[in-house]
C-alpha cells in the first residue's frame, strides 16, 4: 500500500510540475522580447548539436570502443 501512495505522489508531484512549467512558458510567450532571447539562445546552442560528426557518421556502441590497456605490475 505504502509503494502504490508513493508511485501517486510522485505522479501528481511531476504533473503539477509539468503544468507550471507550461504555465511559465505560455506566460513568457506572450513578451515578445524575452520570446526572442529564448529563440536567440537556442538558435546559439542549437550549432553545438552535431558534435563535429558528419549528417550520416555514427557513433560506436560503447562496448565496442577499444579499451586502454593496463600495464602489468611485477611482483
Amino acid at each position: 500500500m505504502l509503494a502504490l501512495l508513493d508511485e501517486a505522489v510522485e505522479a501528481l508531484r511531476r504533473q503539477r510540475f509539468l503544468e507550471q512549467v507550461n504555465a511559465a512558458y505560455a506566460a513568457l510567450r506572450t513578451d515578445s522580447r524575452a520570446w526572442e532571447a529564448i529563440e536567440r539562445e537556442r538558435r546559439a546552442w542549437d550549432v553545438t548539436l552535431s558534435d563535429g560528426l558528419a549528417v550520416g557518421e555514427g557513433r560506436t556502441a560503447y562496448s565496442a570502443r577499444s579499451r586502454p590497456k593496463r600495464s602489468r605490475k611485477r611482483r
